[in-house]
């Protein structure tokens, strides 16, 4: 990152991490929308003020009840992306990376602690969790995985762990995490995922998934990947479900989904949120005066290619809206100023 880094630290142990309890949660949260809102009041930092009670937004008719929000400045004052060529390139160290960040947009780094130590003292080694400078909405960071190995935008087992056990040690269940592959939307070819807060009714927390077994071939081998086929997204999708007992194991069949999507040249967008199992619709309600059971749903959505983001910003014609990790399942910023007229008596 341009500049010396002087933020706070953020660590946890993976054998203690709980799901929407415990203390580990609340020092997670707390540090995260504290420094935000720190970044936010300082000024400069973020290319336009974002407040939650001055947004508009409306459930949509319709049998999805899709979530739009009017955010333009989204699109107006936001970072020009890169253009992806193809679903893997090279780490091009001249382009725009996290690495060229100011240090005021880096609000903590974070590090997994083994036993009583950190395996990693050096905090600059850690990974790095930054403000998205044109927020979409509360809370908006990306975390870049090891930002100093210069990782292009290619999801992996590793740093998908990392985003499960981050999701896992929030307390608040309005947590999200959205990535996009190359040629899927994303801006910036250097590893990072979206985080934010999003305190709507998402199609992605309760839409319903049928078991299904999906085997995947490496190596010569085999081996099984419990998935959901989901019903009731817009767009096909998988559907993988994690607690604390199951990240690890989650993440790898996640790896594999990744591993194949890419071997087949396909784009994909992920997407995590907190609600009940996909099959929740089959269980018996719970008890009376007990929550239904909460798990972290990931949502995989393969798609086709999309060419042309830089030249659609270059030309600073606003499109209606971009059909990436957000707006698949379910919620989407409108930046297009017809479409928000034509939706002005909606939200």
């Amino acid at each position: 990152m341009e500049g010396e880094c002087t933020c706070k630290v953020f660590t946890y142990r993976s054998e203690d991490i709980p799901l929407c309890k415990g203390e580990t949660d609340v020092k997670l949260d707390n540090l995260l929308c504290s420094e935000w809102n720190e970044a936010m009041a300082m000024g400069g930092v973020f290319r336009y003020s974002f407040k939650r009670d001055s947004v508009t937004w409306r459930v949509l008719p319709g049998t999805h009840g899709l979530v739009a929000q009017k955010n333009p400045k989204r699109f107006s004052h936001r970072r020009i992306p890169a253009e992806a060529q193809g679903l893997v390139q090279p780490f091009d160290p001249s382009a725009f990376n996290f690495n060229k960040v100011n240090p005021e947009e880096v609000l903590f780094m974070i590090q997994r602690v083994n036993g009583n130590h950190s395996n990693l003292e050096d905090k600059v080694k850690g990974h790095m969790m930054v403000v998205n400078v044109s927020p979409i909405d509360y809370g908006h960071v990306l975390l870049v995985p090891n930002p100093r190995e210069c990782l292009p935008q290619v999801m992996t087992e590793e740093s998908l762990l990392l985003c499960l056990e981050l999701m896992a040690l929030s307390k608040h269940r309005d947590l999200c995490m959205v990535a996009n592959s190359l040629l899927a939307y994303a801006s910036v070819n250097h590893l990072h995922y979206h985080f934010l807060y999003l305190d709507y009714p998402l199609l992605a927390r309760r839409v319903k998934g049928t078991p299904m077994m999906m085997m995947m071939k490496a190596d010569s081998t085999s081996s099984s990947c419990s998935c959901h086929e989901l019903a009731g997204l817009p767009v096909a999708g998988f559907g993988l479900q994690a607690d604390p007992a199951t990240l690890h194991a989650v993440s790898r069949d996640l790896g594999k989904i990744v591993s194949l999507l890419l071997e087949k040249g396909i784009p994909h967008n992920v997407v995590m949120v907190k609600g009940p199992p996909f099959s929740y619709h089959q269980q018996p309600s719970p008890p009376p005066g007990e929550d239904q059971e909460t798990v972290i749903r990931v949502i995989v959505v393969p798609r086709k290619a999309a060419y042309g983001l830089k030249k659609v910003h270059e030309s600073r014609q606003s499109p209606l809206f971009f059909a990436a990790a957000c707006e698949l399942v379910g919620f989407i910023p409108i930046m297009g100023e017809c479409l928000a007229l034509a939706l002005q008596r909606l939200i």
